[in-house]
C-alpha cells in the first residue's frame, strides 16, 4: 500500500468537497443576478406609477379654451339586459340633448325588457340579435354601421349605468369638435351608500386608475387611456379604429389605436361621468376581474407595438401610453412586489447580498408613500384611512382572479356587471322616431 494513499484520499475529498462549494456559490450568484434584473424590472412600473401620481398632486385647474360651436352629435349607448335602469339613464341623457344631437340604445343580444324602456323614455332604439357574439364591442360596431347612413360629427359613447355631469355632453362633443381627437371625460365610480372595507378599496383602486394616473398624464402632456364612458369620437376619426368585438377592454384598444393613427386621447376633466359601484362583492370582483384580465391581455399584445410605432413616428406621446401600459393594476403591483421582497430577503440570508432587497424595498417605498399621498389628496373625504390598513385583506380577496391568470385561465367572454337601481318614464317623447 502507498505510503501517501492516505493523504491522497484526503485531499481528492478536499478537491470534490471545493467542487461542490464553487458549484454552489456559482449556483447562489446566477440566483442573485437573477433577481437583480427582476427586481429592476418591476422597479420600473412603481417609479412610472409614482411619476404620474406625484404629477397628478401637483396638478391645478386650468382655463378650459372651445373654439367650436356644438357639432351635431349622437350619443350610443350600449345595452344589454339594462331594463331596470335604461329609462333612468335617458330620462337623465334627454336632459343634456338640444337640436344638435340625438340619442341611439343599442339593446343588444336583450332578453328583458330594455327595448320597450328605452324607447318609451324617449330614445331612439335600434335592436340587435346575435347569440354567438355578445359583447360591448360587437354593440359599438353595431352602431357605427347604421349611423353611416346619416353620419354626426361627433359620437359620444356612454354607459347604460352611468350619470354625466351638469353641461358633460356639450363640453365633451365641442372637445371633439375643437381638439379633433378623441375625447375621455373624467370617469369615477362611487361606493354605494352601505359599503364593506373591501368595496371602499376597491372603489379606490379604481380612483387610482381612472383620476389620479390619468390626471398626472394630463399634467405631464401625455395623452390619456380610454376609460369606456364617457368617449367622444370624431366621425371620420372613429372610422379608422378597428373594430373590438369580443375584446373584452375595447376601450382601452380603441384609445391605443387612434394614437397610433395619429389622434391620440385628451382628458377633459371637466366633464365628468360618474357610476356607482356594484353593492354585490361578487359582481364587483366579476367586473374587476374583467378588466383586468383584459387589460393584462392588451398590455402583453401591445406594449411592444407602442414601442415599435413611438420610435418609428418619434413620438413621446405614444412612448408615454406604453410606460402606462406597463404599470399592472395596484393591488396586483403591490402583490408582486412584496412576493419579490420576500424572495429577496430569502436569498439575501443565504448568499448575503443586498441588491435586489434594497431595489425591492425602495420600489415598496415608492408604491406605499405615493398611495398614502394620493389617498390625503384625492379620497381622505370619501374612503376611511381604515381601508388602506385593511387593504392586505384586499389582495387576498384578489388571489383568485391572480391566481387564475397564473395558470392560464384568463377571461375572455364578457359578462355583464350586475346592478340594481331604480327607473324613470318620460312622457315627454324628444325623439318620436325611435324604432324597436
Amino acid at each position: 500500500m502507498c505510503p501517501h494513499g492516505w493523504f491522497n484520499g484526503i485531499k481528492h475529498c478536499g478537491a470534490v468537497e471545493d467542487a461542490h462549494v464553487l458549484r454552489g456559490g456559482n449556483q447562489l450568484i446566477l440566483i442573485d443576478y437573477s433577481l437583480v434584473f427582476l427586481s429592476a424590472l418591476l422597479l420600473l412600473p412603481a417609479i412610472v406609477f409614482a411619476v404620474e401620481c406625484v404629477a397628478a398632486l401637483f396638478e391645478r385647474p386650468s382655463p378650459l379654451y372651445l373654439t367650436k360651436a356644438c357639432p351635431r352629435f349622437t350619443i350610443v349607448v350600449p345595452a344589454h339586459n339594462e331594463g331596470h335602469t335604461i329609462g333612468e339613464t335617458v330620462c337623465h341623457l334627454l336632459k343634456q340633448i338640444d337640436t344638435h344631437g340625438k340619442l341611439v340604445v343599442v339593446a343588444d343580444n336583450c332578453s328583458d325588457e330594455t327595448a320597450s324602456e328605452a324607447k318609451i323614455a324617449g330614445a331612439n332604439v335600434w335592436t340587435r340579435t346575435d347569440a354567438q357574439k355578445k359583447g360591448k364591442g360587437y354593440a359599438i360596431e353595431f352602431a357605427v354601421e347604421r349611423l353611416k347612413d346619416d353620419p354626426p360629427e361627433v359620437v359620444i359613447i356612454i354607459d347604460s349605468d352611468c350619470r354625466v355631469s351638469s353641461g358633460a355632453i356639450n363640453l365633451l362633443s365641442r372637445a371633439a369638435a375643437t381638439y379633433r381627437r378623441p375625447i375621455q371625460a373624467l370617469y369615477l365610480m362611487d361606493p354605494p351608500a352601505v359599503s364593506s372595507v373591501l368595496t371602499y378599496v376597491s372603489t379606490f383602486a379604481y380612483l387610482v386608475r381612472n383620476l389620479v394616473r390619468p390626471v398626472g398624464l394630463h399634467k405631464l402632456g401625455f395623452p390619456c387611456h380610454l376609460t369606456g364612458t364617457g368617449m367622444a369620437f370624431v366621425w371620420e376619426q372613429l372610422l379608422t379604429i378597428p373594430p373590438q368585438r369580443s375584446n373584452l377592454v375595447e376601450d382601452l384598444s380603441m384609445g391605443l389605436e387612434a394614437a397610433i393613427n395619429g389622434y391620440p386621447p385628451l382628458l377633459l376633466k371637466e366633464a365628468e361621468v360618474h357610476s356607482e359601484f356594484p353593492e354585490s362583492l361578487i359582481a364587483a370582483a366579476a367586473q374587476r376581474r374583467r378588466w383586468e384580465h383584459g387589460q393584462l391581455a392588451a398590455a402583453s399584445a401591445l406594449v411592444p407595438r407602442l414601442v415599435i410605432e413611438g420610435v418609428r413616428q418619434r413620438r413621446v406621446d405614444i412612448l408615454g401610453l406604453a410606460a402606462d401600459l406597463i404599470v399592472p393594476p395596484l393591488s396586483l403591483l403591490v402583490l408582486i412586489i412584496g412576493a419579490a421582497t420576500l424572495t429577496s430577503l430569502m436569498t439575501y440570508m443565504i448568499s448575503g447580498s443586498p441588491i435586489a432587497l434594497t431595489i425591492n424595498l425602495l420600489a415598496l417605498l415608492l408604491v406605499g408613500l405615493t398611495t398614502i399621498a394620493i389617498w390625503v389628496r384625492f379620497a381622505r373625504k370619501v374612503i376611511p384611512g381604515r381601508a388602506l390598513v385593511l387593504a392586505p385583506f384586499y389582495i387576498l380577496w384578489k388571489l383568485p382572479s391572480y391566481a387564475a391568470l397564473l395558470i392560464g385561465r384568463r377571461q375572455k367572454a364578457w359578462i355583464r356587471t350586475e346592478r340594481t337601481s331604480g327607473k324613470c318614464r318620460s312622457k315627454d317623447n324628444k325623439n318620436s322616431d325611435a324604432t324597436p
